[in-house]
């Protein structure tokens, strides 16, 4: 193993960037090493999965996360990780999991996927640097997503929603560009995304909202991305990341929005 080779004191996370091909569908790897004493953490739902391998001492734990769309406390118990993360609809397109029954949900991967759980546990062991971890993941996850079905014509445009930087647009506006009824849509999006196109725009709304707090407050961020008034922001942040927008500010270290998926 070489992780320890690779981790210095002052960076806690790093990067590596999926091939190209799995780039609709995989935001990036990232190997996360907690701070002596670091304090609890709250990560933001953003509407996908993941998956996370916790090494500890000489085992690997692995496990699989459904698509978030509430806020989850992650305690510091000192030990680094693994993560494989997907973006909206990835997992669903590269692991042949019933995604809509798994949402929020956190199962052991060697129980949902026995056989690929052995080959990502061989290849992480059998890895001596980055390069070589990295093309090895690249290299399981392009034979999966040769063997799945394709993306249905609107998984696209579903997906590119969480790059809207302005506005977010209704159900209805999306029904109606796409010619699709908003019974149909919904029908696609929950099929696509593995959970539900009303779920997944109020995730986006948030985390968008956050995207564009360093330029403008909580009310000017929210009410252009659809909200009706400040008091339905305020339901739906609370609902989504438990705690109230001034809450947040004041505590914004607590938390960790994902710098790469919006």
């Amino acid at each position: 193993m070489f992780l320890d080779q690779i981790h210095t004191p002052n960076i806690i996370r790093r990067f590596l960037w999926p091939h190209p091909a799995l780039r609709p569908y995989i935001a990036h790897y990232t190997l996360y090493f907690p701070r002596p004493r670091e304090k609890m953490v709250t990560i933001i739902p953003d509407a996908s999965g993941c998956l996370v391998f916790t090494f500890v001492r000489d085992t690997i734990h692995s496990a699989f996360l459904g698509a978030s769309t509430r806020a989850a406390t992650v305690p510091n118990d000192a030990f680094p990780r693994l993560f494989v993360e997907f973006l909206p609809g990835g997992a669903r397109r590269l692991l042949d999991l019933p995604h809509n029954e798994l949402m929020d949900l956190r199962l052991p991967l060697g129980e949902l996927l026995p056989p690929m759980n052995k080959t990502i546990l061989d290849s992480v062991e059998r890895a001596q640097n980055l390069f070589e971890l990295r093309a090895s993941l690249d290299g399981i996850f392009l034979q999966l997503l040769s063997q799945r079905p394709g993306d249905h014509p609107l998984f696209p445009a579903l997906q590119g929603l969480r790059l809207q930087r302005e506005s977010l647009p209704t159900i209805g506006a999306l029904a109606q560009k796409s010619s699709y009824s908003e019974r149909h849509l919904s029908r696609v999006a929950s099929e696509q995304l593995g959970l539900s196109l009303k779920t997944y725009l109020r995730v986006l709304r948030v985390n968008l909202v956050l995207q564009k707090l360093s330029t403008s407050g909580f009310v000017d961020s929210a009410l252009p991305l659809g909200y009706f008034d400040q008091a339905h922001f305020i339901h739906d942040f609370k609902d989504i990341c438990g705690i109230t927008p001034t809450a947040f500010l004041q505590n914004k270290s607590d938390f960790y929005n994902e710098p790469f998926k919006f």
